[in-house]
């Protein structure tokens, strides 16, 4: 497929070549659906639950002792919606020895379009209290109670929840629903919920359980957090095949097992990992913010005004960066990178992060130095990123009060995209941030992305907000560490983060996960300024889970720091690499990938010897002792949180093949970072752009 044109032109050939390249882009899409294996194969090995129908109905028990783990009883495979025409589909049950499969066939016969309804599966007869992953984020576990039968959960994929999939777990069994379907051919999103049904639903044997439910489209009864934005309707003579997967474990610790025929079809249809993982941490640079937006400083440029690109051009301003980072960080990430709006602030960071350095007027013609000065950090070894912001909202001209979602098929809206891109990879950008990409429709983020990436092949991308799986595949994703800012927050709920990012590790092994550790949301929190050690506990919890932190703060940043492979601690070994029923994963696996070592100023050296723990109580938890990185030894407890109190004898932040640098200290015998100085004035810091996170979204 030829699709390189596509990634070269504009102007008025653009939207001629767009369309050859998208339907060549769909084909490719189709293909790929067609070789996926949408429909799990009947499994091998001796069953652990029987599933039958009784009355109509479907009852799954253990194998060994007949208890209920899912009766049916009141409720409806599929739900038709009570807002449309709904199409009923046909149903195939099909057995498993770890549960079943439903096959869902719809086909619109009629001359109209209309609505999917809801596919669902209960009632699962787990208990009155269970605990459930929240893979809204880091998939830390929660608990659930039938006493309280609201929605656990009830959030949008592919733009709020990971992957179409819910599991629960008791002290017995873990039982895991997901859903197969090619996302990027149907193109719309997938309501996920689950929740204790009361009724008739609540009686009978098992006692009170629990439901789950896949929604297409919109019932009416949405809040603005769970309504689908791009709903499913099938046009008059299609056809649409999808799949719910039921699987059990009696090893509930080993949860991801009941995910397996998601992650062999999601495998079969996205591939791996499509870039190298990077686990080095990132310095974060604030260029400019809105709280500095004046009639002075119409693109709120930071710190003093002797640096401000905008008066001086940019060698003044890369100088003083140059000065504070040596030594220092090894990837640099700017933010606002052309500046802010003044007068329309809501759109702010503006869709336009480097085309304001070529088209601002008279007071910004400073700026067009910019490509040149910014190549010094690639040309000096110093990886440079630029965050672009609202990445997904077309806007066609500086500080407008007009934005609107870009879209594929639309030339004027790619021409400015290519022109913004271009003109970052002439500045020496190798990362570039998508801030609030998902706003697009999701079939074309991905294929925006496909298409920037073949038109810059050594440029790597990382999207915001958390993106889901199939996003993961193309390029990092972010988190933010702390919630966002309020003042009303509890400090010990200020922390989004407080596992291994689990799914992830499941269906992408050697992913790549930034976490922005934005020091003034910690602040808000807790009311009073976070110490350096506070930040520095945070990043290196961060670093244990796998995590790439970006700080702001330079005088604890440390450029040894180094991310953990947390997927070899969260996933089975024997599903390590592997797809189902054994079949290697078409990409290069995480231990082949060359990582970036750390460069002579690495300093540290091991601690004394670490006694080795199997497990051990605490408050009546089970507790087991990982090594999450070489000589970095954490606990985990029985539900899977790591536990941030913790602290080994020993710290060795080298990574695999790497040997301890002689003279180096470990983190116990190292002095504590320096406390911050004072807060610079206006004039005469010596720049606001390392200590000044972006302000909250």
């Amino acid at each position: 497929m030829n699709r390189t044109r596509v990634a070269i032109v504009g102007g008025a050939m653009f939207q001629h070549v767009m369309v050859i390249g998208r339907c060549l882009v769909i084909a490719t899409l189709l293909c790929g659906v067609a070789c996926a294996q949408q429909i799990p194969v009947l499994e091998s090995g001796q069953a652990i639950v029987n599933t039958t129908v009784q009355q109509g109905k479907i009852e799954m028990r253990d194998a060994s002792t007949g208890a209920p783990i899912l009766m049916q009883r009141d409720r409806k495979l599929h739900v038709a919606n009570p807002e449309h025409n709904t199409i009923t589909p046909t149903i195939e049950r099909r057995p498993q020895p770890t549960g079943f499969d439903l096959v869902y066939s719809y086909h619109n016969s009629s001359s109209t379009p209309k609505a999917l309804g809801a596919v669902e599966v209960g009632v699962l007869t787990l208990g009155q209290q269970i605990t459930y992953q929240d893979f809204r984020f880091d998939g830390k576990p929660a608990v659930g109670d039938t006493r309280q039968p609201r929605a656990y959960s009830a959030w949008t994929y592919p733009n709020r929840w990971y992957s179409p999939v819910f599991v629960m777990r008791n002290d017995d069994i873990a039982v895991g629903v997901s859903l197969q379907y090619p996302m990027l051919e149907y193109k719309h999103q997938v309501r996920t919920e689950m929740w204790s049904p009361g009724g008739g639903s609540s009686v009978g044997e098992g006692g009170r359980g629990w439901a789950v439910q896949f929604r297409f489209d919109n019932f009416g009864n949405e809040n603005p957090g769970s309504r689908i934005r791009d709903e499913s309707f099938l046009a008059p003579g299609e056809r649409r095949t999808y799949v719910v997967s039921v699987r059990v474990t009696r090893n509930p610790e080993e949860w991801v097992r009941t995910l397996l025929p998601y992650r062999d079809y999601f495998r079969s249809l996205y591939g791996g990992v499509r870039y190298s993982r990077d686990p080095r941490p990132v310095l974060g640079v604030t260029v400019a913010g809105a709280w500095r937006a004046s009639a002075d400083n119409k693109f709120g440029f930071a710190g003093p005004n002797r640096f401000r690109p905008d008066l001086h051009g940019w060698k003044p301003w890369v100088d003083n960066i140059f000065n504070e980072i040596q030594n220092g960080p090894e990837r640099l990430m700017l933010w606002a990178p052309s500046g802010v709006y003044h007068e329309n602030r809501e759109n702010n960071f503006p869709f336009q992060f480097t085309s304001n350095w070529m088209t601002s007027a008279s007071e910004g013609a400073m700026l067009r130095n910019a490509p040149q000065q910014l190549r010094r950090f690639s040309q000096a070894g110093v990886e440079l990123g630029l965050w672009w912001g609202r990445s997904s909202e077309y806007m066609d001209q500086w500080d407008t009060p007009h934005a609107e979602r870009i879209e594929m098929d639309n030339s004027e809206h790619m021409d400015a995209v290519l022109r913004e891109l271009d003109l970052a990879v002439q500045a020496g950008a190798t990362v570039i941030g998508l801030d609030a990409v998902f706003k697009s429709a999701l079939w074309e983020v991905y294929e925006r992305i496909e298409m920037m990436q073949e038109r810059h092949p050594h440029v790597r991308f990382v999207t915001e907000g958390r993106s889901a799986d199939l996003f993961h595949t193309l390029a990092p994703t972010w988190f933010d560490l702390y919630v966002t800012a309020r003042f009303d927050v509890d400090p010990a709920d200020a922390r989004q983060l407080t596992t291994p990012f689990y799914l992830a590790d499941f269906l992408l092994p050697g992913h790549e996960t930034w976490v922005g550790v934005m020091h003034t949301r910690l602040e808000n929190a807790l009311g009073r300024e976070p110490t350096n050690q506070e930040l520095v506990n945070d990043v290196e919890n961060m670093l244990d889970m796998g995590y790439v932190p970006v700080l702001w703060r330079r005088s604890i940043f440390d450029p040894s720091w180094r991310a953990a492979k947390s997927w070899l601690n969260t996933v089975p070994n024997n599903l390590l690499g592997m797809a189902g029923e054994g079949h290697q994963m078409a990409h290069i696996t995480p231990d082949q990938q060359q990582l970036p070592q750390p460069t002579a100023r690495t300093t540290r050296r091991a601690g004394p010897a670490v006694r080795q723990g199997g497990t051990v109580g605490q408050s009546g938890v089970e507790m087991q002792i990982v090594e999450l990185r070489p000589g970095r030894l954490i606990m985990i407890p029985s539900n899977g949180r790591i536990m941030k109190n913790f602290t080994p004898a020993t710290e060795r932040a080298t990574h695999p093949g790497e040997p301890t640098p002689a003279g180096s200290e470990s983190r116990e015998n190292r002095p504590a970072p320096a406390k911050p100085a004072a807060k610079p004035t206006k004039d005469d810091a010596p720049s606001s752009t390392t200590t000044v996170a972006p302000a909250p979204r």
